[in-house]
C-alpha cells in the first residue's frame, strides 16, 4: 500500500497558488461580455451564402461583428436551417453568463479557437508519472457543423517494460452537430473518431485494449481562466479523483488558448 498523505498536499498548494493569481478580468470569448443581466437579443436576419463562402466566412470571417447576424436555431429545422449560414459567435446568456470553455469540461457550445494543453499526472495507474501535450482545434464550417481535432503531439508514460516511453499519441477527430441553440441554451451531438497513430507502450495505437473490470471514476477540477489580451487566454486547473480505484493521485492541467 502506498502512502498518499504527502502527494495530497501538492494539489492543495497548487490550487492555492492558482486561486491567488487569478485575475478578475473578463474571460469570455469576444462576444460582448456583460456584467449585468442582459435583455433578450433580437434575432438577426439569416444571411444565406454558397457552400465555399459559408465555409470561408465560418473559418476566417468576422464572426463577432455588430450588429450580430446570430439568431436562434430550432431542432425542428435541423435539416433546413443553418447549413448555408456562416458561423457567428453566440451572445451571452439572458442572465449575462458568457459562452466560454474550461479545462476538463464538456464543450456545449460551438467555438472557433485553438488551445494547447499540457497535462501532468502524478503516479498514473500506480506506474509512475505521466504527461501529455495536445493541440485542440475547433473549426466551424457553418452554423450546424464543426470539427474538433485533438492532436496529441507528445505522450510520455511507463510501459509494460517499466521504462518511460515518449511518442506521438492517438489522433482524434470529432464532428460536432448543433441540434438547437437559443440565447441561454445550446444542444450539440458529438462523435469522437480515434485513430491508432500512437504507440502501444503508452496505451495507444490500438482500437481496443483490456483495461480490466469496468469502473466509474469521478474527479473534480477546480481551476482558473484569465484573459491575457488580444483574444489570448491562460487556463489552469488541478484534477483530483474522488472515487477508487484512482487513475492517478492528482493531475495538473495548463492551457494556452487563442480565439479568432
Amino acid at each position: 500500500m502506498r502512502s498518499s498523505t504527502f502527494p495530497r498536499v501538492i494539489p492543495l498548494l497548487a490550487l492555492g497558488a492558482l486561486l491567488a493569481t487569478e485575475r478578475s478580468a473578463r474571460c469570455a470569448e469576444p462576444s460582448a461580455p456583460r456584467t449585468e443581466p442582459t435583455a433578450r437579443v433580437p434575432a438577426g436576419p439569416p444571411r444565406h451564402t454558397g457552400l465555399a463562402d459559408t465555409i470561408r466566412e465560418s473559418l476566417v470571417g468576422d464572426a463577432y461583428a455588430e450588429p450580430s447576424t446570430w439568431r436562434p436555431l430550432a431542432l425542428a429545422t435541423f435539416f433546413t436551417e443553418g447549413w448555408d449560414e456562416a458561423w457567428v459567435g453566440p451572445p451571452p446568456g439572458e442572465g449575462g453568463a458568457p459562452r466560454q470553455g474550461w479545462l476538463n469540461a464538456f464543450d456545449g457550445v460551438f467555438y472557433r479557437l485553438g488551445i494547447t494543453t499540457f497535462d501532468y499526472a502524478h503516479d498514473a495507474g500506480d506506474n509512475g508519472d505521466a504527461y501529455a501535450g495536445t493541440l485542440t482545434l475547433f473549426t466551424p464550417f457553418n452554423r450546424r457543423l464543426e470539427l474538433r481535432s485533438d492532436v496529441p503531439f507528445v505522450v510520455s508514460s511507463k510501459g509494460s517494460r517499466n521504462t518511460y516511453h515518449t511518442s506521438f499519441g492517438d489522433l482524434s477527430l470529432g464532428p460536432r452537430l448543433l441540434l438547437s441553440e437559443t440565447q441561454s441554451f445550446t444542444q450539440t451531438f458529438d462523435v469522437a473518431l480515434r485513430t491508432p497513430t500512437g504507440d502501444v507502450d503508452n496505451g495507444n495505437g490500438v482500437a481496443t485494449d483490456d483495461r480490466g473490470p469496468a469502473t466509474t471514476t469521478l474527479t473534480f477540477t477546480p481551476g482558473f481562466r484569465s484573459h491575457l489580451g488580444a483574444n489570448w487566454y491562460l487556463l489552469g486547473g488541478v484534477e483530483v479523483p474522488a472515487t477508487r480505484p484512482e487513475p492517478f493521485d492528482y493531475q495538473l492541467l495548463a492551457g494556452l488558448m487563442k480565439v479568432w
